[in-house]
C-alpha cells in the first residue's frame, strides 16, 4: 500500500471537496431557476410581441419603436438565457469530475481505515517498545477524558431534569398569575379554584426542587476544575390553608394582590434559578466540547505513531 502519511494527506481532502460539491449544487439550483425565469419571460414576450404585431397591422408604425425595444429585450433575454444555460452544462461537468475523485478518495480512506485498524490492533508488534509505552499512555488518556465525558453527562441530565421541573413551576405560576388578575376583577369561586388549582401544582414543583437543587450542586462539585453559577432558591408559599378559605369566601381584592404578589416573588425567583442553569448548561457543553477536542488530538498522535512504521 502507498505511504499512510501520503494517504491520509489525500483522504483530508474530502471535506473540502465535498464543500465544492455542496456550492456546485448550489450554483446548478440557481442556473436551473435562471433558466426557467427566462423561459417564462419568453412566453410573455411572445404574447405581448402578437398583441403588438396586430396593433402595427392596425396602426401603422404607430408602435414601431415599442416593437424595436421588444426586440432589443428578447435579444438580451436570448442571451442571458444561453449564458445560464452554458453555466448549468459547466456545472454539470465539473460536479461530474469531482464526484469521480471523491468516489476515489472514499475508496482510499476505506483502505486507509482497514490498514489502520489492522496496526491499531497489532501495535505492541509493529512499534518499538519507547512507542508502544507512548501508544498505551495516549490510551489511558482517552480513557480518562472519555470517562470525564460520560460524568459530564450524567451531570448534564441532572440539570436538564432540574429546568424542567423549573419550567413546569413558572409555567403554573404564569397560568395563576392570569387567573389572580381576571380574580381581582370579575371575582367568582371558579376562577379561584382554577387560579389556586394552578398555584397548587406550582407549590408541588417547588417543594421538589431544594432537593434537586442540592442534588445537582454534589454533583457538579465533584467535576474538579470548574466553577458554576450559583444555584439557590428562595420561595415562599404561596398561598396557605387561611388564605384559601379567606380569599375563596369573602372573595377579597386585597386577598387576591396579596397573592399576585406572592406569586410575583416566586416567578422571579425561578427566573434566576433558570438563568444559572442555563449558564450551568451551556459551561457543561462547552466542557464536553473541549474535552472530545482533546480526544482528537491524542488518536491524531496515536495515528501518527502507527503510519510512521
Amino acid at each position: 500500500m502507498e505511504n499512510l502519511s501520503k494517504i491520509r494527506g489525500k483522504i483530508e481532502e474530502i471535506k473540502p471537496l465535498e464543500d465544492i460539491i455542496a456550492k456546485l449544487d448550489e450554483r446548478s439550483l440557481n442556473a436551473k431557476n435562471e433558466i426557467e425565469r427566462h423561459l417564462q419571460k419568453n412566453c410573455d414576450a411572445n404574447r405581448i410581441q402578437t398583441k403588438s404585431w396586430l396593433s402595427f397591422i392596425k396602426k401603422i408604425r404607430k408602435y414601431e419603436e415599442e416593437l424595436e425595444k421588444e426586440r432589443q429585450e428578447e435579444i438580451e433575454a436570448r442571451s442571458s438565457f444561453q449564458k445560464a444555460v452554458s453555466e448549468l452544462a459547466g456545472v454539470k461537468e465539473e460536479k461530474r469530475e469531482l464526484e469521480l475523485m471523491l468516489s476515489e478518495l472514499r475508496h482510499l480512506a476505506q483502505e486507509y481505515e482497514k490498514e489502520l485498524e489492522n496496526r491499531r490492533n497489532n501495535f505492541q508488534h509493529i512499534l518499538s517498545e519507547v512507542e508502544g509505552q507512548q501508544y498505551r499512555q495516549y490510551e489511558d488518556e482517552i480513557d480518562d477524558l472519555v470517562s470525564q465525558a460520560k460524568k459530564i453527562d450524567e451531570v448534564t441530565k441532572a440539570v436538564a431534569c432540574v429546568i424542567s421541573t423549573t419550567w413546569f413551576a413558572i409555567d403554573s405560576l404564569d397560568s395563576a398569575t392570569g387567573l389572580s388578575v381576571l380574580d381581582a376583577f370579575l371575582g367568582g369561586f371558579l376562577i379561584d379554584a382554577a387560579k389556586y388549582s394552578h398555584i397548587d401544582k406550582a407549590e408541588g414543583y417547588l417543594y421538589s426542587l431544594p432537593k434537586q437543587i442540592h442534588d445537582l450542586r454534589e454533583q457538579l462539585s465533584s467535576l474538579k476544575g470548574l466553577s458554576w453559577p450559583e444555584l439557590t432558591l428562595e420561595c415562599t408559599p404561596t398561598s396557605t390553608g387561611a388564605s384559601w378559605i379567606f380569599d375563596v369566601l369573602f372573595d377579597s381584592t386585597l386577598a387576591d394582590i396579596h397573592v399576585l404578589s406572592k406569586i410575583h416573588d416566586n416567578k422571579e425567583q425561578l427566573d434566576l434559578l433558570m438563568e444559572a442553569l442555563g449558564k450551568t448548561k451551556a459551561q457543561l457543553n462547552n466542557k464536553v466540547r473541549e474535552i472530545n477536542l482533546c480526544i482528537e488530538g491524542i488518536r491524531r498522535k496515536q495515528e501518527d505513531l502507527l503510519i510512521s512504521q
